[in-house]
């Protein structure tokens, strides 16, 4: 009969180290001699040292500190959830409304504005105009290179807004710049194509600049159905999200629910590399948070960075074959 495990998740950090004894990681590369040496190089020596040699495979960094500069951008893991979560939403609203009825749009502003100032825009808008107005959709926020914000949607129309429309002219056009001579001209091309529903809708969307919002573009979704999620799902992860960012609502239904929901699986991530920083402490027989920076400095969760993950690593491999042989 499997001995039953203890309850972790209630206990946080050190609290832990009392329950590691279950995961056997006895690897000489966390031992206190080998961690202890590597403190005797220098700062940057030390941060950009490579990980050790049974993580080499898996040469990545926290899954809770993932992020380039601390004063420059911002990509925690909830990015990576939203990036799930609105490739499946997409791929759900095609499916179930049909990919002519999808329109893919986006809302810039005319003028800098600051991302309060763009979501007190977007409520108004949603609240007014594109609520009643649309079946089902999704809204994603996303910042410029410019890092100013900008909105895209993703929207059943309930209409058959893709027959007829020219794509091949489209992408001329958004291979030039849209008031260059040959954008003009694509642009043109692609317009004379749209059928009247679409043009409905391109009326709809321009008359949203009353709410605030400057050029706007709704074009059909020409992909398969996979392909488009992909592409309504990078914009939260293709760019370092300015710091600026940090808390704000990356992604939102409107007028429906999918089945997609948050908290699966990334809360593993976080709950490993609690687990690991725990056996290091139990190695090096450190009981505080104090102990680490006293000993590796005020960055000891970046310095320590691949041993951390590495341990992490074990942990979820083995905590997942013994659920599994639990299950059998």
């Amino acid at each position: 009969m499997p001995t039953k495990k203890p309850d972790l998740r209630s206990q946080t950090g050190f609290q832990q180290i009392e329950n590691l004894g279950e995961f056997s990681m006895q690897s000489p590369v966390h031992s206190r001699t080998n961690v202890k040496s590597r403190t005797k190089t220098s700062g940057a020596d030390f941060a950009a040292s490579a990980p050790p040699a049974h993580a080499a495979k898996s040469p990545a960094a926290l899954p809770c500190l993932e992020t380039n500069n601390s004063i420059q951008s911002y990509r925690p893991t909830a990015q990576k959830a939203s990036k799930l979560i609105i490739a499946e939403a997409v791929l759900e609203l095609i499916q179930i409304e049909g990919i002519e009825t999808i329109l893919f749009g986006t809302l810039t502003f005319p003028k800098p504005v600051t991302l309060k100032e763009a979501q007190k825009a977007w409520n108004s808008a949603a609240s007014n105009a594109i609520r009643p107005a649309i079946l089902k959709g999704c809204r994603i926020l996303e910042p410029h290179k410019s890092r100013q914000p900008h909105y895209h949607l993703v929207i059943a129309t309930g209409q058959d807004v893709r027959r007829g429309f020219d794509f091949d002219a489209y992408q001329e056009a958004r291979a030039h710049h849209w008031a260059s001579a040959e954008g003009r001209k694509a642009t043109r091309i692609y317009g004379a194509s749209a059928n009247d529903e679409l043009r409905e809708w391109w009326t709809f969307f321009r008359r949203l600049e009353r709410f605030g919002f400057g050029r706007s573009e709704a074009v059909p979704i020409y992909k398969a159905g996979e392909a488009a999620a992909e592409y309504a799902s990078k914009y939260v992860s293709d760019l370092d999200r300015p710091i600026e960012f940090r808390g704000a609502r990356l992604y939102a239904p409107i007028n429906w629910k999918p089945s997609t929901k948050r908290g699966f699986g990334f809360v593993e991530s976080g709950r490993a590399w609690r687990l690991a920083v725990a056996k290091i402490a139990q190695d090096l027989g450190f009981t505080s948070e104090a102990d680490f920076r006293r000993e590796f400095g005020s960055n000891w969760a970046w310095g320590l960075r691949g041993t951390i993950f590495s341990i992490a690593q074990d942990i979820k491999a083995e905590h997942s074959q013994r659920a599994q042989n639990e299950a059998t």
